[in-house]
């Protein structure tokens, strides 16, 4: 039975792997959609502390790609 799963998962990650972007989250849906249905496996709880790390990696990024945009070749942007 869990080789099955895990043959279900890795089909799963390379799907999402070949579609790239928005289809990542759309073949993890669909792992866990087949999971649930086929092998009567009950989800787990959001994981809220993992995607608020996520979030604020993103603010992160965000903040210093606004920062490298106000440069020009001269200097800093003064606004």
């Amino acid at each position: 039975m869990f080789a099955f799963e895990l043959v279900i998962v890795l089909l799963a990650i390379y799907l999402g792997a070949r579609l790239g972007g928005i289809g990542i989250g759309f073949a993890g849906g669909l792992g866990v959609l087949v999971l649930k249905l086929v092998f009567q496996i009950k989800p787990g709880a959001i994981p809220f502390d993992v995607i608020q790390i996520i979030m604020a990696v993103i603010a992160a990024i965000a903040a210093i790609a606004a920062i490298a945009a106000c440069r020009s070749r001269e200097g800093w942007i003064i606004w």
